[in-house]
């Protein structure tokens, strides 16, 4: 059959320009496209012993005029209902279905009535990429439906809480489609009620799925979900619920069982309550768990960057830190981890987590310093203070796509707030404490720039010159340096200690790269051609100003020059020979 439509199609779409420098347009003629013909379909009842039988569709090819692939999508629908798609982007001319697939289509979502035969019709879309689709003429069959419950395959997904411990095995979530997940009749009846969404039967923060903070749902109602291992515990009252996971936009749902989460309201969403706002105490064993006590107060100190109780005395017991006025214990902070009471060590950084574990110090008496986001704590010995200035800042920016956590390392040794680093700049950028956007240093943190550095366009970003920096952010000083930088390997191995054989960026690999003929001897890496900026050492841990590396045996080498630290602490190279 054919079927005059215009449509125009670019080659690339289909594949003939892939080996041409230049792509080409193809022009096919609508004209004379010749549609896929649906075979007839046989008649189905569905009996309870054949519901995971399959049926078979087949076709005639669809005929576009050209050697491509065609992508073919099933349709159905019966009476009045909108058509749905039962298998999508078939590039065969055949497919198979479940039985207890189409079941589900026919009487869970289009409501034909059980143990009577029903026309429905069947029938075929057929497209190239981003073409118009043609389709096949319908082909009508009786389908007989079973009353049966809705089934879905199972999934990597599942509900994990107090119904079972907080162990496995989950509770698995089927897979609906779409992104979507469900878990069908879940029954809750433990009075309080709380659990989370996971993958893998596993607790992996990358699929650890909770509540911005924790509370109780609605039945019938979306709530949006956070995931990581901050995401907090899923309340629900005590009832059987069908608990939907949709993964497309983050949204749990407790349903009544049958009800669908397009038949949904919105929840009441929960703003989490910024930490630095609250009054927090130390509680524990030493005074009895008792909330609110006045002599375990923290404070702020004078730029906000801790909270602080000094003198505190421990015991050696558990305690954790607590938000007042809150006997609930909705909002505290523990350690990570499963092991509890988890010691912490002493003049070290120690992760804070809500709802963590009971933390420990060995006895004595010890000046504790919260930070502000309550993340992290630090217990001092008596009349010592942190470092102003951590180890370590990062430099997300337009350069990487404005990620801290794969961003460029810039490390303080003595932690006096003066990072070097390098960065391969393109835009604008800044600082981050950590690998995230909780604390930065920006354009308000700097008075003195580098040449062709300057303040960006908006909130508080830095602008400067493409190219490969080795960055001084003196925040003391409120000065930010850059030197642009060329790698070069020196030494008697590469020919002198004079002349360098330079290096090129390679900016798929984000590393310096050199193929050389080298000799049995000694080199190092050396920026600008100079020794202002070198590195030696140990080829795995690289340090400014290191020694010599030495090279035994002459050949032709490739090395790979890696100093972004953007997934490691250390500079480091690889050196192979070819």
């Amino acid at each position: 059959m054919k079927i005059a439509k215009y449509l125009m199609m670019l080659a690339a779409a289909v594949g003939i320009a892939a080996a041409c420098q230049k792509e080409e347009k193809v022009v096919f003629d609508p004209s004379v496209v010749v549609a896929p013909v649906l075979d007839p379909i046989a008649d189905m009842v569905v009996t309870e012993d054949n519901m995971n039988d399959k049926v078979k569709f087949t076709w005639t090819a669809a005929d576009f005029g050209l050697d491509v692939v065609v992508n073919y999508t099933l349709w159905t629908s019966y009476a009045d209902n909108a058509e749905v798609a039962v298998v999508k982007s078939i590039t065969a001319t055949e497919t198979e279905v479940a039985l207890a697939t189409l079941n589900g289509i026919f009487f869970n979502d289009m409501k034909i009535p059980a143990g009577e035969a029903k026309t429905v019709k069947f029938r075929l879309s057929a497209s190239l990429a981003d073409s118009e689709v043609f389709y096949s003429e319908a082909v009508e069959t009786n389908f007989t439906a079973k009353e049966a419950e809705k089934t879905f395959p199972p999934s990597i997904y599942g509900v994990v809480g107090t119904l079972n411990g907080w162990a496995a095995p989950d509770v698995n979530m089927g897979d609906a489609g779409d992104g979507m997940y469900v878990a069908k009749n879940v029954v809750f009846d433990q009075g309080e009620n709380w659990f989370k969404i996971r993958a893998n039967e596993e607790w992996n923060d990358k699929e650890n799925y909770g509540l911005e903070a924790k509370q109780a749902i609605t039945v019938d109602a979306g709530f949006p979900l956070t995931v990581g291992g901050g995401s907090q515990d899923i309340g629900v009252a005590d009832g059987t619920y069908d608990v939907w996971f949709d993964k497309t936009n983050m949204m749990v749902y407790a349903m009544t069982p049958g009800k669908h989460p397009k038949d949904a309201g919105q929840g009441e969403v929960v703003v989490p309550v910024d930490p630095a706002t609250l009054d927090w105490y130390i509680v524990g064993q030493f005074n009895g768990w008792a909330t609110a006590d006045a002599k375990y107060k923290l404070t702020p100190d004078e730029d906000g960057k801790w909270f602080v109780l000094k003198g505190f005395v421990a015991d050696g017991q558990g305690f954790k830190f607590h938000a007042a006025g809150d006997d609930n214990w909705a909002v505290n902070r523990g350690a990570e981890g499963e092991a509890e009471p988890a010691v912490a060590p002493v003049g070290e950084a120690f992760t804070l987590v809500a709802n963590g574990k009971n933390i420990s110090l060995s006895a004595g008496t010890y000046d504790v310093y919260v930070s502000s986001a309550f993340d992290k704590v630090m217990f001092m010995a008596e009349g010592e203070a942190p470092a102003k200035y951590g180890e370590w800042i990062f430099v997300p920016g337009n350069h990487q796509g404005w990620s801290p956590a794969t961003a460029p390392a810039l490390r303080s040794e003595n932690k006096d707030g003066v990072y070097t680093g390098f960065v391969n700049f393109n835009g604008e950028f800044k600082f981050t404490h950590v690998r995230d956007w909780a604390g930065e240093y920006n354009s308000d943190h700097f008075d003195t720039y580098a040449d062709g550095f300057v303040k960006g366009s908006a909130g508080g970003n830095i602008t400067g010159p493409a190219g490969y920096y080795y960055v001084t952010a003196n925040v003391p000083e409120k000065k930010l340096e850059a030197v642009q930088v060329v790698w070069g390997v020196v030494g008697t191995a590469a020919g002198s200690w004079d002349v360098d054989q330079d290096m090129t960026w390679d900016d798929a690999k984000k590393c310096w790269t050199l193929t050389a003929d080298l000799v049995a001897g000694e080199w190092k890496f050396r920026a600008n051609d100079g020794w202002d900026i070198n590195l030696g050492g140990a080829l795995e841990d690289l340090t400014m100003g290191g020694g010599n590396i030495a090279l035994a045996e002459a050949g032709t080498y490739y090395i790979e020059l890696y100093t972004e630290r953007t997934d490691t602490e250390k500079f480091y190279c690889t050196v192979t020979k070819k």
